[in-house]
């Protein structure tokens, strides 16, 4: 039976795995967004902010699950309508915005080292 101590010393974790949904969740959103999928890319972006989550501040999440809320009303009056309003899309625009900017605060952008043995450190 391994106990707590060693269990946290573990080599393995979840980084590359989560990184890389991070990395493909924003290529659907610039897919979604340049081919205007507005449902796609709505969706996109709250499998994102499901995954970043836990980096958003409390105060935060409540005013962007209402934004949230409200973009999928939006989203899905216009789908029967067959129409793409340009206030949606910036709405959804300023979203992913908010959401790049918290992967960048949560240390998840990092900047490369200029040489690779500083990396090690």
């Amino acid at each position: 039976m391994i106990n707590e101590t060693e269990r946290d010393k573990s080599e393995f974790n979840n980084a590359i795995a989560y990184l890389n949904r991070l990395n493909f969740l924003f290529y659907k959103c610039g897919y979604h967004s340049s081919t205007l999928d507005l449902n796609g890319w709505f969706q996109s972006l709250l499998a994102l902010y499901r995954e970043l989550s836990t980096e958003i501040k409390k105060e935060d999440q409540t005013k962007k699950e209402t934004e949230f809320q409200e973009l999928m009303s939006e989203i899905m009056t216009q789908q029967t309508k067959g129409s793409i309003n340009a206030l949606t899309y910036w709405k959804l625009h300023y979203l992913e915005l908010y959401l790049r900017k918290v992967t960048k605060d949560a240390g998840l952008q990092q900047k490369l080292v200029d040489l690779a043995l500083n990396a090690l450190k």
